[in-house]
């Protein structure tokens, strides 16, 4: 979050920005309190979807606000009344709504003998949402439960190398800090023993 603070002759206020994913929640908006006037202040919170027509919150007279889920980007103000004193709008504080982030989808699934290397895992399906520009990292778990990072494995495809036993891969996609990180589907590789011939 970008942090900015602006001053002016009604009051002096320090002002977030934030980023939050689509139906998440904004942090909360805080300020310093107005001065001047007679000492007393009668706040008003006001938001808007386009930065020019604005709607008053209802029962938002705190000096602070915290915002609901959001479902797009909105821009929110302070109003300030003080007896005599016309109102004065405070600056404008932006939450940028991103889309949702999905985690895309990769494959496939494969039995293999043991000392024979997998076939690559393919990206059947980037992520999307987010910023639009991602970050993946690819985990592997010996038991679907327990996932750990496996070390530059950052590519949208992964070729895993040979196994000795059955073990579970998905990707993990980011995208910017507003968003949670996104799991892809699990794909499984199963490994049998290896053949032997006998003997005649």
């Amino acid at each position: 979050a970008s942090v900015q603070s602006t001053s002016g002759a009604a009051a002096v206020r320090q002002v977030y920005q934030f980023t939050a994913a689509v139906g998440g929640t904004g942090r909360g908006i805080f300020t310093a309190p107005a001065t001047g006037g007679t000492g007393t202040f009668v706040y008003q919170w006001e938001s808007s979807v386009n930065n020019t027509t604005w709607t008053a919150i209802g029962g938002a007279t705190n000096a602070t606000f915290t915002p609901g889920a959001l479902g797009v980007t909105t821009y929110f103000r302070r109003q300030v009344r003080s007896s005599a004193c016309p109102n004065t709008p405070s600056n404008t504080v932006t939450i940028t709504v991103l889309p949702a982030l999905t985690a895309g989808s990769i494959a496939a699934s494969q039995t293999v003998c043991a000392g024979t290397p997998p076939a690559p895992f393919t990206s059947t399906a980037p992520a999307t949402g987010g910023t639009g520009s991602f970050v993946y990292q690819w985990e592997s778990s010996a038991n679907s439960s327990t996932w750990t990072p496996i070390g530059g494995a950052t590519g949208p495809t992964y070729a895993p190398g040979q196994l000795t036993a059955a073990t579970y891969y998905r990707r993990r996609a980011s995208s910017g800090s507003a968003c949670a990180p996104a799991l892809s589907n699990v794909v499984t590789i199963t490994v049998t023993p290896a053949l032997t011939a006998g003997t005649i």
